[in-house]
C-alpha cells in the first residue's frame, strides 16, 4: 500500500516553511527590528519615508476593522461570565479600587515631576524665539493673531456635564460603530453584558456561542493582519518621524524630557507592579521580555486600542493570568485608564504657565491636578490632536491661552504620542496584573511565542 502524504506529514519538507515563515514575522525581534529601520529611515530618507507611509496605514485600517467587534465580544462575553460567579461583586470592587488608585497615582505624578523639573521654567531668549517662529510659519497657525509673548487671555470652554456623557452614551448603537467610537462602544458592551449575565443559561447559551464564535474569527483576523506588522511598523514610524523633522524636537526638548521622564517613571513602576505579581514564577527580565509585543505594537501604531488583542495574548499566554478575567479587564482598563494623557496634561499645563512666566502656587496645582483627572477620563475615546484639544479643560480655569500651544504641541505630537500611547498601554497591563489572578498549573517557561490568535476558552477547536 503506497504511503500518502499529507500536507501536515513530516515526510513533506515544505509544509514547514508556511510555518516558520509566520513565526519569524511575527517575532518581537523582527518587530523591534523594523522599528529601528522605521527610525532611521525617517532620519535620514525622508521622500522615501513618506512615500511607503501609507502602506502603513492600510495596516491600521485593516486592524481597527476588527477591533470594535473584538471590544464587543470580549467584553459581552467575559462580563457575562463574571457576573454569573459567586466572586463577581468582590471582583468588580478590586477593578474600581485598582482603575481609581493607578489614575489619581499619575495624575500626582505629572503634577510633581512637572513643578519639579520646570520644562518651561526660565527659558532663554533664543528659545522664545525659536518657539514663537514655530508658531508663526506653522500650517495649523493659519488666522492665529496670538504669540508667545503675548499675555495670556481667558479661554472660555463649552464643555459641560451634559456634553460629556453625551460623548459616553450612544443614541444609536450602529452609529457609534460606523464612527469608530470606541468609548461609546464600550459602555454598550458593559450593558450589553451585564445583561446577558443576568439572563437565564437556557435562554442566552446560544446568543453566548455565537458571540465566542465573533471573538474567535476576530482573532483569527487579528492575527493574520500581524503577518504584515513589521512591514507597517516600519512604514508608519518612518513616516512619523520624517514628518515631525529635528527642529520642533530641539526647540521643544524640555517638555519633552519632562514629560518622557514621567511616563518613564510610571512604566518602571508599572514593570515592577507585573513583575511582583509573577516573581515566583519568572525573573525580572523575563517579565519585561514577555511583554514587550504590546509595547512595539503601541509605540508603533500609536492606538492603544490597537494593542488590545496584544495585551490580553501576553498577559494569559506570556505571563499565565486567568484568561477570563484578562479579556474583560484588559479592554475596559485601556479604553478608559488614561495614564499617559493624564501625565500629558500635567505636565503640559505646567510647561505652557512657565513659558508665559505665570507663578503657579498651590490653588493653582490643585486646579492641575483635577484637571489632568478630568481631561485624562475624557480623552478615553480620542487619540491625536483631538487628545490635545482637551487641554481646554485645564487650561480655561487657569486663563491660559490654548492656541498659540496647541500649535507648539501639534506640531511634535507625531513623536510624543509614542509616549502617551505607551504610556497608556504598559501602565494598564500592571493594572489588568493587580486585578486578574494567574492561572494554576500555569508553566514557569516563558517562551517567544508567535503573535497568533491566542487559545483560550472562547476558541473553537481547530478544523481537522
Amino acid at each position: 500500500m503506497s504511503q500518502v502524504i499529507t500536507a501536515s506529514s513530516p515526510d513533506n519538507p515544505g509544509s514547514a516553511w508556511p510555518s516558520r515563515l509566520g513565526r519569524l514575522l511575527t517575532s518581537s525581534w523582527v518587530i523591534f527590528a523594523s522599528l529601528l529601520l522605521g527610525l532611521y529611515l525617517g532620519i535620514f530618507h525622508k521622500d522615501l519615508s513618506q512615500a511607503i507611509g501609507p502602506f502603513g496605514l492600510v495596516y491600521l485600517a485593516l486592524l481597527k476593522m476588527c477591533l470594535l467587534p473584538f471590544l464587543i465580544s470580549a467584553i459581552t462575553v467575559s462580563l457575562s461570565r463574571l457576573l454569573r460567579t459567586h466572586a463577581a461583586r468582590s471582583s468588580l470592587k478590586r477593578i474600581l479600587i485598582v482603575f481609581i488608585t493607578g489614575v489619581l497615582l499619575c495624575g500626582f505624578l505629572g503634577v510633581g515631576l512637572g513643578a519639579l523639573i520646570g520644562p518651561g521654567r526660565d527659558l532663554d531668549a533664543q528659545a522664545r524665539a525659536t518657539l514663537g517662529a514655530i508658531v508663526d510659519k506653522s500650517p495649523n497657525a493659519v488666522d492665529l493673531e496670538i504669540s508667545l509673548s503675548q499675555p495670556p487671555t481667558p479661554i472660555v470652554d463649552e464643555r459641560g456635564f451634559e456634553k460629556i456623557v453625551m460623548q459616553v452614551v450612544p443614541d444609536n448603537i450602529f452609529h457609534a460603530l460606523a464612527n469608530g467610537n470606541s468609548l461609546k462602544v464600550l459602555f454598550f458592551a458593559i450593558i450589553f453584558g451585564a445583561a446577558v449575565g443576568f439572563t437565564t443559561r437556557d435562554v442566552s447559551d446560544s446568543f453566548s456561542t455565537t458571540i465566542e464564535t465573533i471573538y474567535h474569527a476576530c482573532q483569527r483576523v487579528i492575527a493574520w493582519v500581524n503577518y504584515v506588522l513589521p512591514f507597517a511598523l516600519c512604514a508608519l514610524v518612518a513616516s512619523q518621524i520624517a514628518l515631525v523633522g529635528i527642529e520642533p524636537i530641539v526647540a521643544m526638548m524640555r517638555f519633552i524630557a519632562a514629560f518622557s521622564l514621567a511616563a518613564l517613571v510610571v512604566l518602571l513602576g508599572s514593570s515592577l507592579v507585573i513583575w511582583w505579581r509573577v516573581r515566583h514564577r519568572m525573573s525580572y527580565l523575563q517579565s519585561l521580555i514577555a511583554m514587550r509585543e504590546p509595547v512595539l505594537i503601541a509605540a508603533g501604531t500609536r492606538s492603544s486600542i490597537a494593542s488590545i488583542p496584544s495585551v490580553i495574548k501576553s498577559m494569559t499566554e506570556n505571563l499565565g493570568f486567568d484568561r477570563t478575567m484578562v479579556e474583560l479587564v484588559a479592554p475596559l482598563s485601556i479604553t478608559i485608564c488614561r495614564y499617559g494623557p493624564t501625565l500629558y496634561f500635567a505636565v503640559a499645563t505646567i510647561f505652557v504657565a512657565e513659558l508665559y512666566e505665570i507663578h503657579l502656587g498651590l490653588e493653582a496645582y490643585l486646579i492641575i491636578f483635577i484637571g489632568s483627572l478630568l481631561a485624562g477620563m475624557a480623552s478615553a475615546g480620542t487619540s491625536g490632536v483631538l487628545t490635545i484639544t482637551l487641554l481646554s479643560m485645564v487650561f480655561e480655569p487657569l486663563g491660559l491661552p490654548l492656541e498659540a500651544a496647541l500649535v507648539l504641541f501639534i506640531t511634535i505630537d507625531p513623536l510624543v504620542d509614542i509616549i502617551r500611547t505607551v504610556a497608556i498601554v504598559y501602565p494598564n497591563c500592571a493594572a489588568v496584573a493587580v486585578v486578574c489572578s494567574p492561572e494554576e498549573g500555569w508553566g514557569e517557561r516563558v517562551s517567544d511565542v508567535p503573535m497568533a490568535a491566542p487559545r483560550s476558552s472562547l476558541e473553537a477547536a481547530p478544523a481537522e
